[in-house]
This record gives structure tokens, sequence and C-alpha cells, in this order.
């Protein structure tokens, strides 16, 4: 028990918690259950460990009983979320590692990465962009586990916008996209160099505009 208070102690010196807030314990009826300092309302603040029923775990900063500052929250199934809070929701610089194998870095607001990220799925599938509520959301750079690149506009996690899509065998299209697929007005040039400017739907060719090989 001398151990486990001493520990604690540590703990909140290295938060950067005012030395000498009482560590005190709390056991919920439903199985949750907070250790930790309190303000003199008796509100979780300061620096703690919030257990619930279910496994998942919160050790970080509190202000008026919710996570506040910088924290970890720990999920039962092994997820994690590193980074800043504010009033209980991920706000700010954080990253999230998925149980799945993928992890998440950048900007947080209310709960969701928007703003700037990175995006590793964890099989040589990575986004760097611009994220909003979680998906892939403006300007970004995406690469595939098959060796395609693609640059431009993304739109609620889709390919949608204008960008240029590369390919292993050197062939690229370069134009207008929606969800995930040629849509408008696009210029395709295969591996031998033929370029070829047409109109496109569905992915697929409609009118061909002109056609041309290029210079070696």
């Amino acid at each position: 028990m001398l151990y486990r208070r001493l520990s604690l102690i540590v703990m909140l010196v290295m938060g950067g918690v005012c030395f000498g807030q009482e560590i005190t314990t709390t056991n919920y009826y439903n199985g949750d259950s907070y250790t930790g300092t309190r303000d003199a309302d008796r509100r979780r603040s300061g620096y703690g460990t919030f257990i619930w029923a279910n496994g998942d775990r919160y050790d970080g900063e509190w202000k008026r009983d919710l996570p506040h500052g910088q924290g970890t929250l720990v999920w039962a199934d092994g997820s994690r979320y590193e980074g800043h809070w504010e009033k209980g929701q991920r706000q700010g610089k954080g990253t999230y590692f998925s149980s799945k194998g993928y992890s998440i870095t950048g900007d947080w607001k209310k709960g969701s990465c928007t703003g700037k990220g990175y995006l590793s799925f964890g099989t040589g599938d990575t986004y760097t962009g611009e994220f909003r509520n979680g998906l892939f959301d403006g300007d970004g750079v995406r690469f595939f586990p098959d060796g395609r690149v693609y640059r431009g506009q993304f739109s609620e996690g889709h390919i949608s916008g204008r960008g240029t899509m590369t390919y292993p065998d050197g062939s690229q299209y370069e134009g207008q996209w929606e969800y995930d697929r040629y849509e408008g007005r696009g210029t395709y040039t295969d591996a031998d160099g033929l370029i070829t400017v047409a109109l496109y739907t569905g992915g697929k060719p409609y009118k061909t505009i002109s056609q041309k090989q290029a210079k070696k």
C-alpha cells in the first residue's frame, strides 16, 4: 500500500500537479474506480486514474471531473489514445493506436481527428494530409500497398475532386475524381507514353477528346 502511494506521488510530480494534494481512491457502485487528486469541491481534478468496470482506463490530468490536459485512454480491446484532452474530449495534438493495427497522429477536435494528420494502416498503406471528423477530407497524399500513389483532393474519406494517381508501371491519370473513380475530364498516360484526354464516368472513358504520343 505504501509503495502504491509513493508511486502515485511520483506520478503527480511528473504530471505537474501541485505536490501535497491528497490522493484518494473512490470505488463506485457500478464497478468504476478513481484514484487521484480532487479539488475543494471533491471533483476529480489534478492527476488521477479512472478505471471503468468494462476495463477501459484513463491516466492523466483532470479538471472538474473530466479529462482535461495531457492523458492516455486505453480501451479494453487494447486501442489507446495518447495526447491532449479538453472537457472530456480528445482535443489538440494526439495519437490514436487501434487494436486493428492502424494509427492516426494529428490534430483532434471534439473527439475526432480534424485538421492535419498522418494515418498508417500498418500494411504499407499511409495517408498524409487533411482530416475532417476522422475522415480524409481536403488535400492529401496516399500511398497504397500495391505501389500506387495518389496526390490530390479527398472528400468524406474518398478520392474526390482533382488529383493524380501514379501506378507502379509508370502510367498515370490526372484529372477529376468522384468516390475513388475517374469522373469528368482527365488525362491518362499509359506506360508507353500514349497520352489520352477523355471524359469519364464511373471510372470509364465515354468520349475521347485527343490522343498523342509523349515526346521521348
